[in-house]
């Protein structure tokens, strides 16, 4: 599938994301923040533009640098800035992001003053009552992060939990676990949560090492999950691996 304005919004924002959680320029920030606005709402598709080689800086708050990332994105189905910042954060704190009412500079305020790194530790931190001293959280705001955690506890996965704990179970491994908000809060035990793309990463880079290889993407919603597993396998291979996406 094509790539979109609004796939295109999404990566600027994932980027402002990213850069907001590492404490970057707040001005570089706004940028992307702006940039992914106005390619949202912009009245024609980028694609387009690009195939009748228009200047894409006719498009409000897009300069020379973010047009060569549009081209980037809509080129290639990936953004090399997008990967690199990723690789610089841990996976499971971006997963915070997902929760009602936590922001970028909510979720690195958690990061650096509390060590929170996983939805585990953000209910554990709330159920302590620690995070409503943190400056811009508050008691009210602690008690919604609380009751969102709690409410995206399915009665299945809690049931699944206390089977295995009843058993004596000291600690649960999953692959690839469809709601990890829902999975980390069922189990009282320690729990981890494995990528079978980061196990594919290391097959490949071991049994392939010298083979070029491509990453692609079936479609334009799957762009960030393949522009993850690109930037995996580039960093255990050390050189470049190219990325694609399927038309349909």
């Amino acid at each position: 599938m094509p790539i979109h304005n609004a796939d295109i919004a999404e990566v600027f924002n994932g980027i402002a994301d990213l850069l907001e959680i590492q404490g970057g320029n707040p001005f570089r920030v706004r940028a992307y923040r702006n940039a992914a606005r106005s390619v949202a709402e912009y009245g024609q598709n980028v694609r387009t533009m690009m195939a009748q080689s228009a200047d894409l800086k006719v498009i409000p708050a897009i300069d020379d640098d973010l047009s060569l990332k549009i081209r980037e994105i809509v080129t290639t189905g990936s953004c090399s800035l997008l990967a690199s910042l990723r690789a610089q954060v841990p996976s499971a704190v971006l997963a915070l992001l997902r929760v009602p009412g936590l922001g970028p500079k909510r979720v690195r305020r958690l990061y650096e003053q509390l060590h929170v790194q996983s939805l585990e530790q953000l209910k554990q931190a709330a159920t302590e009552g620690r995070i409503h001293a943190l400056r811009g959280f508050g008691a009210l705001t602690e008690a919604h992060i609380l009751a969102n955690l709690q409410t995206r506890d399915p009665v299945t996965t809690r049931y699944v939990a206390q089977l295995f704990e009843a058993v004596g179970a000291s600690r649960f491994t999953a692959l690839d676990v469809h709601n990890l908000v829902a999975y980390q809060n069922a189990f009282r035990v320690p729990t981890e949560h494995l990528e079978a793309n980061e196990v594919l990463a290391q097959w490949l880079a071991s049994h392939l090492r010298d083979t070029a290889l491509i990453v692609v993407s079936p479609d334009a919603r799957g762009v960030r999950r393949a522009e993850d597993f690109r930037a995996r396998l580039s960093k255990l291979l050390d050189r470049p691996v190219e990325a694609t996406f399927a038309g349909k």
